[in-house]
């Protein structure tokens, strides 16, 4: 509740220092620029409601200090414990055991889109899989080229049939490039192809856009501008800017959203808007990094009312999670503990140097697992890692590779003492394989096998 009331109090906050009112009629009049001067209030009051920092900050001030256990809950080993974590409060959260029956589908004896499609990648699978052969580079060709036709025969097939369920589970090994636009809208429910409807309820949230302006209108642009100073997703901005703004017209995911992250503000007497006074009607406020959920949509789909609708139903089924402050294990909360859990079971040696040199490791994956890893990988990877999320129906992928990355940069990060060298080490994500960190994390070869590799 103090979280919510000072995401609140700060939009007030912003509008009273821009002087205009939560709502109003778009103001026509422009500036020598020829831009709408709302679009651009002084430098001064360009600030965010709220980032990432904010949300770890809260999360860490957060104690259960009346929580009361049984012996039997106290019996647990001392590493599954928050004791070196920033997370303080003991969750319902899965162990690693839970996790690898979860993810089953990622174990090396099945073929991966992110690997087996990749003759390089899918060479290096095979001997650690200790193959009785070694495949000649005609043989490996082929190898790959068959099981790439046969995921594109079999998806079309999955595609036609619409179902949901078969979908996802075809999703959980990852989808062929050509058919990730259709295929992603089935496992979200929608129709392969996106619907006159879905385009005529668009063009009317567009529409909005242009006849009222919100307060929040602008902080939404300021983000996406800050996303778009990346070299993948700069030739967006204007895409992403409409289907951010768009979003905001939107009260669907109030009805339908799995968690609710903020409560709309209310303007009294709003007269220039029929249906409904809240701001935004989306029920989501604006906040750094909101964007990144959108971006790597405008790689899969050519549109802007297809990257809508797809975003709508992810950001409805996933990506609330992480800007909801909530005991559910599949929240911000319970990832980050998911995430420290299995640091310190897996490394504890890299998590406790870490706290060492002053730099915490949840510091570092949290805005990693908070922008579903947009803010780290680049698009291609980024991709990959979502057909697993919706394969899965699952974000506890997200703090499964946020481990998986800090023990693969174990080494490196133990010869130094440097706290910002650390960061450095971990802020470049553009060699990481994202499939291949999680199937090496969740099933490792045997010693005898990774020798023979």
């Amino acid at each position: 509740m103090q979280w919510e009331t000072s995401v609140n109090d700060e939009l007030v906050a912003i509008a009273r220092e821009r002087g205009v009112p939560l709502i109003r009629a778009r103001q026509r009049q422009e500036t020598n620029e020829g831009e709408d001067s709302s679009a651009n209030p002084p430098r001064a009051q360009q600030r965010f409601l709220y980032d990432v920092e904010d949300l770890l900050e809260t999360i860490v001030q957060i104690s259960n200090t009346a929580q009361s256990k049984s012996p039997h809950d106290r019996q647990h080993d001392i590493l599954d414990s928050p004791l070196w974590g920033l997370v303080k409060i003991d969750l319902a959260t899965p162990d690693f055991r839970v996790l690898r029956r979860r993810y089953v589908e990622l174990s090396p004896s099945c073929w991966q889109i992110g690997i087996d499609d990749n003759p390089v990648l899918h060479w290096a699978d095979s001997v650690a899989a200790e193959s009785s052969f070694l495949s000649s580079d005609k043989e490996l060709k082929e190898e790959t080229h068959t099981f790439i036709e046969s995921k594109r025969t079999s998806g079309e097939r999955v595609i036609g049939e619409g179902f949901t369920p078969a979908a996802r589970q075809y999703a959980k090994t990852g989808v062929p490039t050509s058919h990730r636009p259709r295929l992603w809208r089935v496992c979200l429910g929608l129709s392969p192809q996106i619907t006159p409807d879905e385009r005529r309820a668009f063009a009317a949230f567009k529409q909005h856009v242009e006849d009222i302006e919100f307060v929040t209108d602008v902080l939404f642009s300021m983000d996406v501008q800050t996303i778009t100073d990346s070299d993948h997703y700069f030739p967006f901005e204007e895409a992403m800017v409409n289907v951010a703004l768009a979003f905001s017209r939107d009260s669907w995911s109030t009805r339908h959203s799995a968690f609710h992250p903020h409560k709309p503000l209310h303007e009294p007497g709003a007269a220039c808007l029929p249906d409904g006074d809240r701001v935004p009607m989306s029920g989501l406020q604006p906040f750094k990094g909101f964007g990144l959920y959108i971006a790597p949509l405008t790689f899969v789909y050519e549109d802007e009312d297809e990257i809508y609708f797809t975003f709508r139903e992810m950001f409805a089924r996933y990506w609330c999670r992480l800007n909801v402050l909530s005991p559910d294990e599949s929240t911000l909360i319970g990832l980050s503990q998911v995430f420290e859990q299995l640091l310190q079971i897996h490394d504890p040696q890299l998590f406790f140097h870490l706290i060492q040199i002053g730099s915490h490791p949840l510091r570092i994956a949290l805005p990693w697992i908070h922008s579903a890893f947009v803010s780290l990988l680049p698009p291609d990877q980024v991709l990959l890692l979502w057909d697993r999320i919706i394969g899965f129906d699952d974000v506890t992928i997200l703090p499964v590779l946020a481990a998986a990355i800090f023990v693969y940069r174990s080494r490196e990060i133990l010869q130094t003492t440097d706290p910002q060298r650390a960061v450095e080490i971990f802020s470049d994500g553009s060699e990481l394989r994202v499939v291949v960190l999680l199937q090496n994390f969740m099933f490792p070869m045997p010693v005898e096998s990774a020798l023979k590799a």
